[in-house]
């Protein structure tokens, strides 16, 4: 099946986009993982064996069930269905599945001229299994849906030429979020052609063996392709990283920047020439004219003196000059000039050292030079990696903006100007960067970031399974006392993290803090299982805090105080302290602060970021850094910390009766090379170190994000990196 179709009343699925559009919004789809859908939707209501549908997506392939069952799981993710009470697919034991959800064809909700037939065969009229024709019945039914479509099709077009017929009056047209590519792995930094009509981007492939990696890995280059086809071709290739290409003002060129030096390639393709001796912040842009390129410094060109500005590059040759003059550490970067080009807007971070940016507008004169000094339009924000975009009037300039709690990026839309303060554009939805407009037409690009973790648990001998998952991010798992829940962190209710507690086995989940627009991450239990800490950062606190609350629920209780950084809470064993990390102007260490009177003291000098207590308390554990770094021993009645552990992979770390269980760093120079990374246990005992069990999937990435084992030592909790791509998004009809 290759048509759009429904799967109940909220999912449309377009198998030949291999997209799927729910409640959670667009969800793209590997393409085998497509072919069995598609297969279970055309005999919906049927048992289909798993070599059918094994054929179906794999036909010249040999491979085992296993793939398969992957697909189902995708599936079922995707769908929120559970296996054990299905809604979507049944799993026939030994046999195959059955799509039980109700399909129809998209025409048969869209329009209520137009009747489709269901999809799924009516009793007593067989389904091959052999590869045979269906039977003549079935496409009969087939032809009246076809007929069904032609007919609505002519009648839709009578009545649009009706609704647009001379002398009547057009109402605007009402802008609305489309795809522009589907592609799997990411794609960034989209850059419209002067006519509007073709998108240059950077693309990182497909990933290998259908996995997941982070989407700033892969091999980037340069794609064109037709707005609104699938069709595109290779502009750039080689092993450096081709990154936010730009679309000379004639059409004839493409400017992007590889291994941060801008160069310049016919958009015809061809052999290509570097235009910077110096490295430059993304991206690059063209003057209106077509003779220079203007980007920010990361590093001072030779024959300047201006520090990490914005530099002008002429094209054909000759020396860079500053446009803009910042102050000592602050860094200028992603210029992008108004469409008459006498104004440029860029943004500025770390002015006098400060945290965060802003975005600024410097008048131009005839050559390009500064006409009088910057404007500010916006007050501090967090904007470093951010794209700028004039609207095609030269009235509002777009950029993206994240969220300084939960660092959540969204598209802002503020006047050039400055009679306006910023608007969110709440179209474009979360995670949305790097804004590019059409010189000519009424359209906004951007790229839309999806990232997904997701908690599994691992027992020896077994394949690991979710515990905790959504279309969004879950971490930082802990055990109770007694092993029989788990306490972790979940974004899944949109606008926070919160922390969350369920049974061991995932069930049961329940949301135990309430902080709209607040961040609650690294939950612990208190020994006797009655309280959970946490830190907490607030929208209206400069700095993150630990509080603890009932793990029950209830009114959190803030535990410390001052100024600061406060992270990564861990109880004694006693239950009288709470071990943390603080960063302090004489630098971060692990202190720990008595729970009923909420005084402090210093437990480490040198640094510290996560700490445990050792199981008879005479001992703490810690690593001194958030990645890659040694494990030391503190004897808490004083004395000098001692290595345990060379290295530990980031903060993969617990300590438990039986002994230390760690990950260790990666051999070699490449943290990804292992993807199935060991666990190893330091036994209280003996000393000896032996490896526990093998993390499948594991990313180095997510290591900050979860790991934890149960009390007696059987069982793994770790977060898996479930998605983490980028797609390119259209607005039209932008205003």
């Amino acid at each position: 099946m290759q048509d759009p179709f429904w799967i109940g009343e909220s999912h449309r699925v377009e198998p030949s986009l291999n997209r799927v559009t729910g409640p959670n919004g667009i969800t793209r789809l590997e393409p085998k993982v497509m072919l069995v859908l598609a297969c279970l939707a055309d005999h919906a209501g049927r048992m289909v064996p798993k070599h059918r549908l094994l054929h179906a997506a794999w036909p010249d392939t040999a491979v085992g069930d296993d793939v398969l069952t992957r697909a189902i799981s995708e599936l079922r993710h995707l769908f929120e269905d559970d296996p054990k009470q299905p809604r979507v697919i049944e799993t026939i034991p030994k046999s195959g599945y059955r799509l039980i959800a109700p399909v129809a064809l998209v025409a048969a909700q869209s329009n209520p001229l137009i009747v489709a037939p269901p999809l799924a065969e009516p009793p007593g009229v067989a389904v091959p299994t052999d590869g045979a024709a269906p039977s003549p019945p079935r496409r009969r039914r087939r032809l009246i849906a076809i007929a069904s479509c032609t007919i609505g099709f002519c009648i839709l077009t009578i009545g649009g030429f009706w609704a647009w017929r001379p002398g009547r009056t057009s109402t605007p047209q009402a802008m609305q979020v489309v795809p522009l590519t589907t592609l799997g792995g990411s794609e960034l930094g989209a850059s419209f052609s002067p006519d509007g009509r073709q998108i240059a981007f950077g693309w990182n492939g497909e990933p290998p063996d259908g996995g997941v990696r982070p989407w700033w890995q892969g091999d980037w280059d340069i794609y064109i392709k037709l707005v609104g086809s699938a069709d595109m071709r290779r502009l750039t290739s080689g092993p450096g990283l081709d990154l936010a290409p730009a679309w000379s003002p004639d059409g004839r060129e493409i400017a992007y920047v590889r291994d941060r030096h801008i160069r310049v390639v016919s958009a015809l393709g061809g052999s290509d020439r570097q235009v910077t001796d110096f490295q430059v912040v993304l991206p690059a842009v063209w003057s209106p004219d077509g003779r220079y390129l203007a980007a920010g410094a990361a590093s001072e060109p030779a024959a300047a003196s201006a520090g990490r500005s914005i530099y002008l590059v002429p094209v054909e040759g000759g020396v860079p000059r500053a446009l803009t003059q910042p102050r000592p550490r602050a860094q200028h970067q992603s210029p992008a000039f108004s469409p008459d080009g006498r104004r440029l807007a860029f943004i500025s971070c770390g002015e006098g050292g400060g945290w965060g940016c802003d975005l600024q507008v410097l008048d131009l004169d005839s050559t390009y030079a500064a006409a009088g000094t910057p404007r500010l339009l916006t007050g501090r924000l967090d904007m470093y990696q951010s794209g700028l975009a004039w609207t095609s009037d030269g009235r509002s300039i777009v950029f993206n903006a994240a969220d300084s709690v939960l660092q959540v990026n969204y598209l802002w839309r503020v006047a050039a100007d400055g009679t306006r303060p910023p608007e969110r554009i709440e179209l474009a939805g979360a995670n949305a960067l790097f804004p590019s407009t059409a010189p000519a037409g009424d359209r906004l690009a951007f790229a839309r970031l999806l990232h997904d973790e997701d908690i599994y648990r691992l027992e020896p001998g077994r394949q690991p399974r979710p515990v905790a998952q959504s279309s969004s991010f879950e971490g930082f798992p802990a055990y109770s006392p007694d092993g029989r829940r788990i306490t972790f962190c979940s974004a899944r209710s949109g606008d926070a993290m919160e922390v969350w507690v369920a049974d061991a086995d995932g069930s049961s989940p329940a949301q135990v803090t309430h902080v709209p627009g607040g961040y609650q991450g690294d939950p612990a239990w208190s020994p006797d299982g009655r309280l959970i800490a946490f830190q907490s950062w607030r929208p209206s606190e400069e700095h993150p805090h630990i509080w603890a609350v009932d793990s029950e629920g209830g009114t959190p209780r803030q535990i410390t105080q001052g100024a600061g950084d406060q992270l990564d809470p861990t109880w004694s064993r006693d239950g009288e302290w709470i071990y943390f990390s603080w960063s302090r102007s004489d630098g971060r260490d692990i202190w720990r602060v008595r729970v009923r009177t909420g005084s402090t003291e210093r437990v480490t000098h040198g640094g510290g970021f996560i700490a445990r207590e050792s199981a008879d308390g005479r001992t703490l554990f810690y690593i001194s850094k958030s990645m890659n770094s040694p494990l030391l021993a503190q004897p808490l009645a004083g004395g000098t910390p001692r290595v345990v552990v060379d290295c530990v992979a980031g903060t993969a770390l617990s300590v438990n009766p039986q002994g230390i269980y760690y990950v260790p760093c990666a051999d070699g120079p490449d943290p990804y090379a292992d993807p199935d990374p060991p666990v190893r246990m330091l036994d209280a005992g003996t000393g000896a170190t032996r490896e526990a069990v093998r993390l499948e999937r594991f990313d180095f990435q997510t290591l900050p994000s979860g790991f934890a084992v149960s009390p007696d030592g059987q069982t793994f909790l770790y977060s898996r990196l479930v998605r983490d791509e980028a797609d390119l998004m259209l607005i039209e009809h932008f205003k």
